[in-house]
């Protein structure tokens, strides 16, 4: 039977909960606030809209208006941290530089 809930495990000041002891680890999960909750909810939530299609740039500004962020790009930082996410940033860069290069050659 697991003490701590796993989705929270890394959220422990970037340590696993497993690896702490119980009653330190307990302690630890009852400081958790909202805005600690931010990083893992908007990377989520920008991973599911890259699966199913949605244009990110466009999506992004709800995203920052819901997490009460005064930039766009206040909410983009938080994708920086993220190998998967920004392997997705890298194709889809390469893909534009690929695009602009074959229109600039027409």
């Amino acid at each position: 039977m697991q003490t701590a809930n796993p989705p929270l495990r890394s959220l422990v000041n970037g340590h696993s909960a497993a690896a702490l002891s119980a009653s330190t680890s307990k302690a630890l999960l009852y400081q958790i606030t909202c805005d600690d909750l931010r990083h893992p909810f908007i990377c989520r939530r920008v991973l599911q809209w890259h699966r199913q299609g949605v244009t990110i740039d466009s999506a992004m500004v709800a995203l920052s208006t819901y997490v009460r962020h005064a930039k766009a790009s206040d909410t983009y930082w938080y994708l920086t941290g993220v190998p998967e996410l920004l392997a997705i940033a890298g194709r889809n860069f390469e893909q534009f530089a690929s695009k602009s290069k074959e229109g600039g050659r027409a």
